[in-house]
């Protein structure tokens, strides 16, 4: 059993290939799975349990600054999900063997602008609803999120500091509008963006999940050529656009929804301004003016000598 937890687990989901499984999700099953041999044991099955230990929790990274999604990178994501792909055709019209249409998704595209733009979470982009957003205070009020599998929409917990107000420039508005109009909800407690797949057995589906979001990031990867990327990291852009505008990391974490200012640190504390930079500009703007001050006094006409002999 050690030999085998200990190998990169990987699940087949609908057909779409070996996909690695997340370290939390690998932490949970191998707890069960513990739990069934200690079971064993008990019933005398077995000798031993073997000790296996994986952290639960995946380890925090840092996005390094080459990691960070660049400007261009960003609207190129955003066109090829707006407009599609369509498979390579030969001579006679048909498609190649193995190929596939992708057919435009402007509501994904417009997904991804989102999470540019305001630093949602994916589950909390996924639940996104009309009630959420103000118009006329150019704001998104983080109030929920998606569950796994798209059927069910639960509030964030209010004391993690995940239910949050999120300033937000005016483009971000306008995409959101851009969606409605194009998908329009019968009241306010609709989502922004309804669950629009094909998955088979999903017809009581409403909204979209993590699971989705990574296929279509995937399908950038794979069918456009676009760096390998997850919805995650338009949240690490949005944050570095706030670090780069001055904000502060009270700011920052109030922004994100991170419960702790230590976590905001830990993940971005290497891209704020280095002391050293800030020390040497702060003297030097004194210094400049000091300078200044100086020229200028040397260029004021100095009293001659006859001045002189009449005072």
């Amino acid at each position: 059993p050690t030999r085998i937890l200990n190998q990169n687990p990987v699940s087949t989901i609908r057909g779409s290939g070996p996909k690695p499984l997340s370290e939390s999700t690998v932490g949970n099953m191998v707890g069960q799975v513990c739990g069934l041999l200690k079971r064993a044991r008990n019933d005398g099955m077995i000798g031993r349990v073997p000790v296996v230990k994986i952290p639960k929790t995946a380890p925090m990274t840092s996005p390094t600054r080459q990691d960070l999604l660049t400007v261009e990178e960003v609207a190129e994501m955003i066109s090829a999900m707006r407009d599609g792909h369509r498979a390579p055709r030969d001579k006679s019209g048909k498609r190649k063997p193995g190929a596939k249409d992708y057919p435009p998704r402007p509501d994904i595209s417009r997904m991804i602008e989102v999470v540019a733009g305001a630093g949602l979470r994916v589950s909390e982009v996924c639940g996104l609803r009309v009630c959420d957003v103000d118009t006329m205070r150019l704001t998104i009020t983080v109030n929920g999120l998606v569950k796994p599998g798209g059927r069910e929409w639960l509030p964030v917990p209010k004391s993690e500091k995940s239910q949050r107000d999120i300033p937000v420039p005016q483009g971000v508005i306008d995409v959101i509008v851009q969606q409605l109009q194009e998908s329009p909800q019968r009241d306010r407690t609709g989502p922004i963006f309804p669950y629009t797949g094909d998955a088979r057995g999903e017809e009581k589906r409403l909204l979209h999940d993590r699971a989705d979001m990574g296929n279509y990031m995937r399908r950038l990867h794979d069918v456009h050529g676009l760096r390998e990327v997850g919805m995650h990291e338009f949240r690490h852009f949005y944050a570095s656009a706030l670090i780069a505008g001055g904000a502060t990391v009270a700011e920052v974490q109030e922004a994100l929804g991170h419960a702790r200012p230590m976590t905001t640190l830990e993940t971005y504390t290497h891209l704020w301004p280095k002391r050293d930079s800030k020390l040497r500009d702060a003297a030097g703007v004194l210094f400049d003016l000091v300078a200044a001050e100086r020229r200028q006094g040397a260029a004021a006409p100095q009293p001659t000598g006859d001045g002189l002999k009449s005072l």
